[in-house]
């Protein structure tokens, strides 16, 4: 018989099982070891019963990928104007054409975005469906950009736009 304790504590691993979170876990009710559903291994209460980081593999991202899209803009570049969050997705499409990768695939590249804001203003997929219907308005090499200055060891420099320094491979003159 399960412990009606222990069903919140299985929906929260569940949750952070999902979501590919670092559990590392203490628990101290003294109760008899017993087979954990979601982890397949006996819990001892009082003893740490997880530490790893758990990777989830999925056919479909949990959000969609104009979703991610739109909130990693709003991260980068919320305080842009809309030219600066259009650049920014410029930037986005042309790693992923360049790489041939989708765009959840670079989005979710480690260190090369800010993590995602909680949700998105409209602007952000305003600005997203502005630089997939206009791709000509900036190079297909702008893959760099950064805050305050330009990349020193990426690209040469393009342009500025507001706090955001674009760059290119290529020198463009």
């Amino acid at each position: 018989m399960q412990n009606k304790k222990i069903i919140p504590l299985m929906l929260f691993v569940g949750a952070c099982l999902a979501a590919g979170i670092t559990l590392i876990w203490l628990l101290t009710d003294p109760v008899e070891a017993q087979a954990h559903p979601l982890i397949g291994q006996p819990i001892v209460r009082g003893e740490v019963i997880i530490e790893e980081t758990v990777v989830f593999e999925q056919e479909a991202p949990l959000i969609s990928e104009d979703d991610l899209f739109a909130r990693v803009i709003q991260a980068e570049a919320g305080s842009e104007t809309l030219i600066g969050k259009i650049a920014v997705a410029a930037v986005v499409l042309n790693r992923a054409e360049r790489d041939n990768e989708t765009i959840y695939e670079v989005l979710t590249k480690p260190s090369q975005f800010a993590t995602p804001s909680l949700k998105a203003e409209e602007e952000c997929y305003t600005a997203i469906e502005f630089a997939r219907a206009h791709r000509d308005i900036f190079p297909d090499d702008m893959v760099y950009f950064r805050n305050k200055h330009y990349h020193t060891k990426y690209g040469y420099p393009y342009v500025q736009i507001g706090g955001h320094y674009f760059s290119t491979e290529e020198e463009h003159k």
